[in-house]
């Protein structure tokens, strides 16, 4: 685990990701349904509970890394009082093992497949859903046709292949938890839910070394340029991004939560 200490700052910044299949992968669909229901979706099992219930965010981010054709991630990031980092923290873990507890149930699945053949229908109704469909593939590093591909096997998700897929995104280990925060406020916290094993990361440090972190997590190639950007935490919320490419160029494999 890793902390970003930031003295004073009012909210702490939240990350947690695990290894999950590339877009050439399979089960990349299957994945993107998981990752829908875990905390993409405003009705979904983290929003409901950190949101909804619990009131420690205003929402939950959850999503799959991309465009990494292998070896990619799920991560689920948010924003909290720091007061709240712990307990945040908690509910992001019991969303996890809940994969396993908690059956996925079919409506879960039908939001996904819902929004995936709207969208294939919208990418070539018109030309600028067109053109924004290749300007994707082009930027993703794929083509139109893969794009379309991909799309279409997210509208043909079955419940028993999603809930194979929850179980095996279940485990967190191995996991990255980096958690950017006031660390007199925040590691008492960690220690109390059994977070001790905690390197402080100093902050003109913390793009190459989590970044790193993440390659190694997610069994990318350690010999990769690397770039990344600033943490931003404060009352506007945080973004942070791990990029793999050369010549500083965003390649979209970005950890973020605004």
């Amino acid at each position: 685990m890793l902390l970003v200490p930031e003295p004073g700052a009012s909210q702490s910044a939240l990350f947690v990701a695990r290894p999950a299949p590339g877009t050439d992968e399979s089960e990349r669909a299957e994945s993107t349904a998981v990752s829908n229901l875990l905390g993409a979706d405003f009705s979904s099992r983290l929003n409901s509970v950190i949101r909804e219930e619990k009131g420690y965010s205003y929402g939950v981010s959850s999503y799959l890394m991309s465009p990494m054709k292998a070896g990619s991630g799920l991560v689920v990031a948010t924003t909290v009082e720091r007061a709240n980092t712990g307990p945040a923290i908690t509910e992001i873990l019991k969303g996890f093992a809940g994969l396993t507890t908690l059956p996925v149930a079919q409506d879960e699945v039908d939001r996904t497949v819902t929004v995936y053949r709207r969208a294939l229908a919208g990418s070539a109704e018109t030309s600028a859903g067109l053109f924004s469909s290749l300007i994707g593939a082009v930027g993703s590093g794929s083509t139109l046709e893969d794009q379309q591909t991909r799309m279409a096997a997210r509208t043909k998700l079955t419940l028993d292949a999603v809930q194979k897929q929850a179980l095996a995104l279940a485990s967190l280990d191995p996991s990255l938890i980096v958690v950017a925060g006031d660390p007199d406020v925040v590691m008492p916290q960690l220690a109390a839910i059994g977070l001790k094993d905690v390197e402080i990361v100093k902050r003109d440090e913390v793009g190459e070394e989590t970044a790193m972190r993440a390659l190694d997590l997610l069994g990318g190639n350690r010999q990769a340029p690397l770039s990344a950007s600033p943490w931003r935490v404060g009352d506007g919320g945080t973004t942070r991004a791990v990029h793999s490419c050369t010549g500083g160029r965003d390649c979209g494999a970005q950890i973020h939560a605004d």
